[in-house]
Parts: C-alpha cells; structure tokens; sequence
C-alpha cells in the first residue's frame, strides 16, 4: 500500500481556525480586565499577549499532528473504498455473467455469449474463444478482429500453435499474460497489423482438466489490472462450467432424441412392410441429426448377381443424381463400405478422390459424408451414406448413432425382403389351392355326371340341383366360402352311394318291391360310409347321409325330425324333390313349375322346413329357374378356365 500524501489545504485552514479562536480569546480576556482590574499592571498585558501566542503556537502544533492523522486516516478509508467498490463491481460482473451463462442451454452459442460479456465489461479490444476438441485447440468464436478475418478464420486458429501464449495456457492450466506483448517471444499477432500491446491467455478449467482457453488483447497499455486476471480466472471458470454442463444437456436431449428416433423407426418397421416409407423415415432421421438444412443421405441395396449398387432411398440428391447413379460393389467409398463392411468418412469431398457425386445437382455444397454397412445375418446388403454441407468430423458417439441406423436399415430391408418373399409364395399356394380345389370340384363334377349316366333318366341332375342349391343357402345367409364350397360338393355326390345299388333296382322302368326299396334306402348310408375318410368332404357328408329325411321325422336313414336335421340336407331335400317332380319319369311325366311350386307349399311343415320352402319360393322368383334352369347362378368357387 502506499503512504498517504500531505495536504496543505487541511493544515491551512487548520491554522486560520486557531488564529481566530486565540484572537477571540484575546479579545475577551482584554474585555474581562479592563472591566474588573481598574489598576492593571503594565506588565500585565505583555505576559498576557506572550501567553496566548504560546497558546496559538500550541494549538497549530497540536492541529497539524493531529490533521496528518485524520488525513492519512482518511487516505486509507479513500482506498479501502476504492478497493471495495471494485471488488462490488467485480463481484456484480462474476454474478451477471454467472445468471447469463447459466441460461443458456446451447453449447455453440455459449462461447460468444462469453465473449461479449467480457468485452462489455473490461478495455480489451479483441477476443477468442479455443475450445479443446480431440486434444487440440480449435477456434470457437471470436470478436473486435478485423472484418476480413471473418472469412480467414484460419488466421486467428493459427495463433494457438505450440509455444504462444495460448497454447501455454492450455498447457499449464494458468493464466498466460504478455504485458508488452511487442516484445513479448509468446507473442503470435494475426497479421502485419496486429498493434496489441497487452495481450492474456486465461485457461477453461472444468473439473480439473482445461476445456478451452479465453485469448484477449488490447491496443492500449493499461487495459490490464492487476486484479482484473483474477476475475477473469473465475469468469473463465464459470464459462467452463455452463460449457459442459451444456455439452451435457446437450448429449441428453441427442441421447433422448436417438432413443426417440429409434423407437420411432421400430414402430416404423413393425407397422409397415412398405419398404420404401421406412427407408423415407430412416433417412429423415438420419439427415436430421447432423442438424444441417442442406443435408443429405442414401441408401443403396446390393444387387447379389451383379454385385452392383442400387439407391433404394435418397434425401436431397436430385433425381438426375439417383437415376444415373452406376457403381459397383469396391467403387468409390460407397462400393468399398459394400464389400468390406468397415465405416468410413471423408471430411473434405472436394479433395477425396474416393467420392464420387457425378450428376449430383448440390455436389458442390457437400462437404463431409460418412458411409456404414447394412448387415443382416452376417452378410452386408447395402449402405448408408449421409452428407453434410460444412465440414464435419464424425466423432465415435455419431459413429456408433448411424451404425445403429444401418442395422435399423438392414433390418427393415431384410423385413421387407422377406414379407416379399412370404408374399409370393402365399400367392403362389392361393393360386395352388385354388387350382386344387377346382380339380376336387371338376372331378367331383365328373363323378356326379357319372352317376347320373349310370341313371340315363336323372343325367345333368346334380350339377342343376348343386347350382340351385347354393343360391338358396345363399338367400338363407350362409357366406362362408368354405361351407358353400361343402355344400356344393354335397350336392354333387348326394347320390354317390347309388354306386351300391344294383343296376336292376337303379334301372328299374316300375314299381320298387318292399325287398328293393329297402336296397334302395340304403344308398345314403353307403355313399356317407364310401366318403367318411376322405378330409376335404368332411363337410359335404351331412346332404349325403340325411337328404332323404323329413321334416315330420318319416324320412331315412335315421328318421331325423325338425332342426335336428342339418341345415344344408333341408335345403337340399326341397331343391331335389322340385328337380325330381319337374324332371320326366317313365312312370310320369315331368310337372310344370307352378304345378311343382303348389306340391313343394303342399309339403311345407311335413316334408320340408317352412323356412327354406320360403327361401325356395323367393329364389324361384329371382332367377327364374325353371326358364334357364340356373345356368346364370353362381358356383362356390370359380370355374377353371
């Protein structure tokens, strides 16, 4: 601390102050004799006039000991003060930047938020921010330069080479000052007209370890206090601090989002087999992580047999670009990534000669891509590639993101691929079953046309009595294909059991005798018996076994009654006796229609279910059967061609 100056104007006015007061003391003490010492010895008054200058000179003595001490008293109390409202003020400065910084969220804004903070508050013309990324110092932000230096940047990351104060600082983890930086060998101006004259490097400590350095420099030589280094020390620090803490925040919203993006492709994949919409998705993903407008990105599929690349996605590339896009598997770093399977990236397009972006409309705003394999089961079936528009590095956290798209990628395709495959082959077993089942029906046909040729006078009787079958259990409500594909084969071998009877009883031009007739009513349980095992006629045995019961339960084989009698024998029952009563007999001849109709109503709630009479009598109505005898209706399947 320095020792406080004398001040003459205090003692001054000091001195004037004690003149007066021993003249007034004079004054009255003259008063006081002349009124109460008639007689007062000369002698008197010179004792007196001497007295009261000793007093004077006493009085001056005292006052200016006693005003150098309240003098230097004050002096102090001035530069207590004067350190006290810096210190304040120092204070106000780390707490404001402290409230700033910690507000902001976004790691690439931070460093020229610092950076304005300190240039507002302290005499530095011109500042820099380095931060340390892959143990090196690179530039971050800067201010107060030269405007050219905008587009050279270069020339400001320059100053961070080995030996400057910078690099020091970065080093040593300690504040690195050049107070006469002119002459000062850790010195490094950014060009010819560089006129610093203080210049001071203060490390980013964060935890330790130093983050980034903070580079300022002024023009004029007092633009540097001695406890200015201090508080930058802790502006730095704080700096480091909202740096990481938003490297971090930042990490756990990219960390969110990839889950996000993930999850999102997962439903992606689960909920569709369009192929070409999860591709679409997978890439906007992908392009939206680089946080680029102008990014872009591909996906190409290898093509097995001729080991060539095809883009089965793009984002950003122009049609042109993908329409004539021809490489082969080992071309270019796309086809190298295709047949090795290893990642790789090109951070400068323009001067790798692996890249090849022929025919792409923006190749000339691409400047960084990364390529990763798309594997599944062991094979590699593509490649994903995203660019970017600035040059960029690919650190292993992004790496191991688009690793994971690829695998994301590989699996949609291997999804599709096989949905595709299982697609086709579902197809082709459609189609086969189709054509088995019209075999079945085209060889029951042929054995339903057989037996009615074995009976010359019924011929062409199943195939009409099938036809018109269908349309009434259609009219009734049944749709399920299966059981109309059953009950149309139910009608077609109604009288496969006729097979067992002889050809004297089938053939017989009269009457049947009891003996007969009995030979006869076994034909139902013969043809159900000769079919039982065979699984695809499960369903049509109920029409060959009970299409001869009743309704009022006098039919056979079994005497069934009512409901308990399947529903497909009771359509049939009603349907083969019109056959029959409109067909010629040699013992009568064929009925007209409304003759057969009135017999059919006749029977209704004794032979026949009263239901299916009525559902009879509409579809009668409807095709006009007894005109086209059903030629236009509807079989259960559909007819080979």
């Amino acid at each position: 601390m320095n020792s406080p100056r004398f001040h003459p104007a205090p003692f001054v006015k000091f001195v004037l102050g004690a003149f007066a007061i021993t003249t007034l003391v004079a004054i009255a003490l003259a008063y006081y004799i002349q009124q109460n010492l008639a007689e007062t010895p000369q002698a008197v008054f010179p004792a007196v006039g001497l007295g009261l200058a000793f007093l004077y000179l006493a009085i001056v003595a005292v006052g200016h000991s006693t005003s150098r001490a309240w003098i230097r008293r004050g002096d102090e109390y001035a530069q207590l003060y004067a350190q006290e409202r810096k210190r304040a003020r120092q204070m106000r400065i780390v707490n404001d930047a402290d409230k700033q910084l910690s507000a902001i969220l976004d790691p690439d804004q931070l460093p020229d938020q610092v950076l304005r903070i300190i240039l507002e508050r302290f005499y530095f013309d011109r500042a820099a921010i380095y931060l340390m990324q892959d143990h090196r110092l690179l530039l971050a932000s800067m201010r107060g330069y030269p405007a050219d230096l905008l587009y050279h940047p270069e020339r400001v990351q320059a100053r961070a080479t080995e030996g400057g104060l910078i690099a020091q600082a970065a080093q040593s983890g300690k504040s690195a000052i050049a107070p006469n930086a002119q002459i000062d060998s850790r010195w490094i101006p950014y060009g010819p007209d560089d006129t610093t004259r203080v210049e001071i490097a203060v490390p980013m400590l964060a935890r330790g370890r130093v983050i980034g350095v903070i580079d300022l420099a002024s023009d004029r030589d007092d633009a540097l206090e001695h406890s200015d280094a201090a508080v930058l020390e802790s502006l730095a620090a704080q700096a480091a601090v909202a740096i990481e803490n938003a490297r971090l925040y930042a990490a756990a919203r990219r960390n969110v989002w990839k889950l996000s993006a993930l999850r999102s492709i997962d439903h992606a994949i689960g909920a569709t087999l369009d192929l070409q919409r999860t591709l679409d998705l997978l890439l906007t993903h992908t392009t939206a992580h680089v946080a680029d407008a102008e990014s872009a990105g591909m996906i190409v599929l290898v093509q097995p047999e001729s080991k060539r690349l095809r883009i089965a996605a793009a984002k950003n590339l122009g049609a042109a670009f993908v329409e004539q896009f021809n490489l082969r598997v080992g071309e270019s770093i796309i086809g190298r990534v295709a047949e090795d399977g290893v990642p790789r990236e090109v951070t400068d397009l323009a001067r790798d000669p692996r890249a090849n972006l022929t025919g792409c409309p923006q190749s000339d705003r691409l400047a960084s891509v990364l390529a990763v394999p798309l594997r599944a089961e062991g094979k590699i079936i593509g490649v994903l590639a995203v660019y970017t528009r600035l040059p960029h590095h690919f650190d292993d956290e992004e790496m191991d993101f688009f690793v994971t798209l690829g695998g994301q990628a590989a699996l949609a395709v291997q999804n599709a691929q096989l949905y595709e495959r299982m697609r086709l082959q579902a197809e082709s077993l459609a189609h086969l079953t189709q054509q088995l089942d019209e075999s079945y029906t085209a060889t029951l046909a042929a054995m339903s046309a057989a037996l009615d040729a074995r009976d010359h006078e019924t011929q062409g009787h199943s195939q009409h009595v099938a036809r018109l079958t269908l349309a009434v259990a259609r009219a009734m409500g049944i749709t399920d294909t299966n059981e109309l594909l059953a009950i149309e084969r139910g009608a077609l071998l109604h009288d496969i059991g006729k097979i067992g009877v002889s050809d004297a009883v089938l053939r017989k031009a009269g009457a049947l005798t009891p003996t007969e007739w009995e030979e006869m009513k076994q034909h139902p349980l013969i043809g159900a018996e000769m079919l039982r095992h065979i699984r695809f006629l499960e369903g049509a045995l109920p029409i060959i076994r009970h299409h001869h019961e009743r309704w009022n339960g006098s039919g056979y084989p079994a005497g069934l009654k009512g409901a308990a009698i399947p529903l497909a024998a009771r359509i049939f029952a009603v349907v083969d006796a019109y056959d029959a009563l409109t067909s010629s007999r040699p013992y009568r001849p064929a009925l007209r229609h409304a003759e057969a109709m009135a017999q059919i109503r006749a029977q209704s709630g004794i032979e026949f279910d009263p239901r299916v009479v009525e559902k009879f009598s509409e579809v009668m109505e409807e095709t006009a059967w007894h005109t086209v005898r059903g030629e236009n209706l509807p079989r259960a399947i559909a007819p080979v061609h």
